[in-house]
């Protein structure tokens, strides 16, 4: 595939599949991209076992991987300098979690005003259901996708999991057209990107 974000470098701060999907696709295209893992490593790696499982390989290929615990102040430094040197960075903690990581976007934005922030959530910054988890499942039932799939006489969910990765997918287009604001405007400060898994879904599902 043609290396159009070859100069375009991306910080990933995400487990299992949404965040890590919309950075794969950006590396696909060229991206550098530097998943930021905690100590105990995103627990995709152990899926079905091992620490490289299939799954985890398919959503992090052409990925560096570094280790940071962003509480601890000297990997917080080391964090900071691939923020001010990067031009997307990628989360997908609930509201607020961010913030308490050191890796809330007003902080961020101090560090590198061009960076383009995007925050992937399951139902949004705000709203009663903010703070609640969601899992692909959950925003396939609550978009009413699952609707159309499972047999009732026999609900059960089959395939693969197609809310994360579209989540994932709507998150890169969103980048993708963040980076071409940024670059056809000259414009000095990037742009926030704000994806839920509910949202994504619900504008996939539209009949």
């Amino acid at each position: 595939m043609t290396q159009v974000l070859a100069d375009v470098r991306v910080v990933e701060h995400g487990t299992f599949i949404t965040g890590p999907a919309a950075s794969m696709l950006l590396a696909d295209l060229g991206a550098d991209v530097i998943k930021v893992e905690q100590p105990a490593g995103d627990p995709f790696r152990a899926f079905r076992g091992g620490l490289y499982s299939p799954h985890y390989q398919t959503y992090n290929r052409n990925k560096k991987s570094v280790t940071l615990d962003t509480r601890d102040k000297a990997d917080l430094a080391l964090f900071d300098k691939l923020i001010a040197e990067a031009d997307v960075y990628i989360q997908t903690f609930r509201p607020g979690v961010a913030e308490k990581l050191g890796a809330g976007e007003a902080r961020l934005r101090d560090l590198n005003p061009r960076l383009i922030y995007c925050a992937i959530s399951g139902w949004g910054p705000d709203g009663p259901a903010a703070q609640r988890p969601s899992y692909d499942t959950v925003a396939q039932a609550a978009s009413g996708f699952l609707k159309l799939l499972v047999n009732p006489a026999n609900p059960r969910v089959v395939g693969p999991a197609i809310a994360d990765a579209l989540t994932g997918f709507y998150a890169a287009y969103g980048i993708l057209g963040a980076l071409y604001e940024r670059e056809k405007k000259a414009t000095p400060k990037g742009r926030r990107v704000e994806v839920s898994m509910f949202e994504a879904m619900t504008h996939f599902n539209l009949d």
